[in-house]
């Protein structure tokens, strides 16, 4: 990060992908080098994960929904797009047409959309009478392809800060697609290379980057947690405990193991599984509450609130049942 000062006198931080879009925007072998990389994402990074990230991408690209699309889906998945391979643009096509998985991706996202934009509405409320300027944090876990704050934050209060956490290459990624359409970050936002499953990695990467332990933070990890083993998860919510304020909210979605064997081989970890994960260390996540998504069999997307204070053991009880 560079110090700048703000037009009001005051000094901040202008975060690290602004500074790389406003240079890189005016840079045709950027957008070359760019290009290069897109390329390299789709055809050799062959992890589950990555390709999980551009499957869902290429649902919610060709939905048909507008309140789906976001500019990396449109940059990437378009008629005519050399930025995948056509074998490539063949396997997405292929794994969108199996039963209920455009349902379950299309179904997820808008029910994630919808508690963002009620935890926006309520904490930028909350935060017009503070006195600093950053109201709120997002920290979108495993965020692959995940580009809701473009799509969200349009014509809400800018005063957001959002931390995209993923592996380097797929931040890289991201960036690289964003440059070459073009497309301007909707507010702050700082991307955060970590690995979910080691300790104490993902809080020195978050509070290097910037990430305010004072501040109620919207956590989603969608497509992440039912595919972590029990000891990833551990570490995760570790990790959480340490950085989330009082009031701070966890998003995720889950998924049936026994219903998506075929459909989501790699997912291993139930609801319950990482719920008892969630409170192994502390009583901190309460208010758990799991909702079916709408029109899905396999699918659901629970919330959690975080309060770090002593409570009775029959209160969390009461909560994780």
């Amino acid at each position: 990060s560079r110090r700048c000062e703000w037009t009001s006198g005051q000094d901040f931080y202008a975060p690290t992908m602004h500074i790389a879009w406003l240079s890189s925007t005016r840079s045709l072998s950027a957008k070359n080098d760019a290009k290069g990389r897109i390329l390299s994402m789709g055809i050799e990074l062959e992890e589950k994960i990555h390709r999980r990230a551009l499957e869902c991408a290429y649902i919610r690209a060709k939905s048909g929904d507008d309140k789906l699309r976001d500019p990396m889906s449109d940059a990437m998945f378009a008629d005519g797009s050399e930025l995948i391979s056509a074998e490539l643009r063949a396997e997405l096509e292929q794994r969108a047409a199996e039963p209920n998985i455009a349902a379950l991706v299309q179904a997820r996202t808008k029910a994630i959309d919808d508690i963002l934009n009620a935890w926006l509405t309520e904490t930028i409320t909350a935060g017009a009478d503070r006195d600093f300027r950053t109201y709120s944090q997002i920290v979108l876990l495993g965020c692959g392809l995940d580009m809701r704050h473009y799509r969200l934050l349009g014509e809400k209060d800018k005063n957001v800060v959002v931390f995209e956490v993923d592996h380097p290459a797929v931040l890289d990624a991201r960036l690289d697609g964003l440059i070459l359409r073009g497309c301007a970050p909707p507010c702050i936002v700082e991307p955060v290379g970590c690995d979910l499953g080691k300790q104490g990695d993902l809080i020195d990467a978050l509070l290097w980057r910037g990430f305010r332990i004072d501040l109620p933070t919207i956590f989603i990890a969608e497509s992440v947690l039912c595919y972590l083993p029990t000891a990833h998860l551990d570490v995760l919510f570790s990790s959480l405990a340490r950085l989330a304020a009082d009031s701070s909210k966890l998003v995720a979605d889950v998924v049936d193991l026994s219903a998506a064997r075929n459909s989501e081989p790699l997912a291993q970890s139930s609801f319950d599984n990482i719920v008892a994960s969630m409170n192994s260390e502390a009583l901190v996540w309460h208010q758990i509450e799991s909702k079916p998504l709408e029109g899905v069999e396999t699918g659901s997307v629970f919330t959690a609130e975080f309060r770090y204070s002593s409570i009775d053991v029959s209160e969390a009880s009461a909560d994780t049942e």
